[in-house]
């Protein structure tokens, strides 16, 4: 560890406070478990098994590898060019980025705050969003499953996943998928239209509830909204 400038400790009428810059060093290989209250947490190029744990700071991790577990009890938390076995990030409050992570597992929660990124490749997607958006592009994932209290979808797939489950709570969902795409779906909506850029061999529709198959119906795909209006596009892939 190495105190990147002096520890600074000051007094004042509600008590004493201390502060300091870390550097923490880490070898290839090692678990690693970092605990800060509040400030700013970073996390570059490091090729082990990492544990974040915040109350109140910002967490950025960029060029790691290895297991990811980030947690934030508020704080916004950002994500770039990982490949890691697993990432799980669970975030009070303030909001995820995702950017060029490749996974096995991917899950994240956040109570307040949206999803947003480009660039996302795991193997399995899990997404809970209290409230707030949830906006990704690039995903490339066999089974995503999202779900949010409050707040739009919007996901743009560069592959055809083997299954899909969103729920909304409220607000539009918006699914733009491979051209190639075959699929069994199972949409409904409490109050909001459905549209398709996909022929659709219908079984059953109704006016907020739209059953059938696209192309040789491979893969389950099922969307269900509180309020909004569903729509599946075709991806420009």
């Amino acid at each position: 560890i190495e105190v990147v400038r002096p520890v600074v400790v000051r007094a004042a009428d509600d008590g004493t406070e201390a502060w300091a810059d870390l550097t923490i060093r880490v070898p290839a290989g090692k678990s690693v478990a970092v605990y800060l209250a509040a400030g700013e947490l970073i996390a570059s190029g490091v090729d082990s098994d990492l544990r974040l744990d915040v109350s109140a700071a910002r967490v950025t991790a960029t060029s790691t590898r290895g297991r990811l577990d980030i947690d934030a009890g508020s704080g916004a938390v950002d994500v770039r060019d990982a490949v890691v076995s697993d990432l799980k990030v669970d975030d009070g409050s303030g909001g995820v980025r995702v950017t060029d992570v490749t996974s096995e597992r991917c899950a994240i929660d956040v109570g307040s705050g949206g999803v947003v990124g480009m660039g996302v490749r795991c193997g399995t997607l899990s997404i809970d969003a209290g409230s707030g958006t949830v906006r990704l592009e690039g995903v490339a994932s066999s089974d995503v499953n999202v779900d949010t209290g409050s707040g739009g979808v919007n996901l743009l797939f560069t592959t055809s996943p083997k299954r899909l489950i969103v729920d909304a709570g409220s607000g539009s969902v918006t699914i733009a998928l491979p051209t190639t795409l075959g699929a069994e779906v199972d949409i409904e909506t409490g109050s909001g239209g459905i549209t398709s850029d996909f022929a659709i061999k219908t079984t059953r529709v109704a006016r907020n509830e739209l059953r059938g198959t696209i192309g040789d119906g491979s893969a389950r795909i099922r969307i269900e909204s509180g309020s909004g209006t569903v729509r599946l596009r075709k991806s420009a892939n």
